[in-house]
């Protein structure tokens, strides 16, 4: 009696493993730009609530956060000198910027927002297209739909 595999139980065990493989790495494709996407969403609203409580303890009275589209970016600028801006870039992350509304979002003091707005950020890939609208209401706070 001879101890070890055949070369026929060999190759099936390849295969095997080749189509666990295969099938590892079709999913993990689709996977990464959903991830990508709520990571930049999640990146997003992160950033927007650190700069309401940067502003929030200095003297500005009010700062703007502007989106820019037509660079996938949004910044804050502050009103009074001296000048801060800080960027957050959309296209970091793969993701265009469609505004549906002023690009200009006035904060007080207080984290409120002078005039509400929302926007749309959208990404594709794989054939798939992830949309959502991300809205600052009045009281300033960030959702996602």
């Amino acid at each position: 009696m001879r101890k070890g595999f055949t070369l026929i139980e060999l190759m099936v065990v390849v295969v095997v493993i080749g189509v666990i493989t295969a099938l590892s790495i079709y999913g993990f494709t689709h996977f990464l730009p959903n991830y990508t996407f709520q990571q930049c969403l999640g990146g997003f609203t992160r950033f927007y609530y650190r700069e309401v409580h940067r502003f929030m303890g200095s003297d500005t009275d009010q700062w703007i956060f502007e989106i820019d589209p037509g660079r996938d970016e949004c910044y804050s600028d502050s009103l009074n000198a001296p000048v801060y801006r800080d960027t957050f870039r959309f296209s970091d992350y793969g993701v265009d910027v469609q505004s549906t509304g002023s690009v200009f979002i006035r904060v007080n003091k207080d984290g409120s927002v002078v005039a509400p707005d929302s926007f749309t950020v959208v990404k594709s890939a794989n054939g798939k297209t992830f949309s959502r609208t991300i809205t600052i209401n009045k009281l300033g706070e960030v959702s996602i739909k």
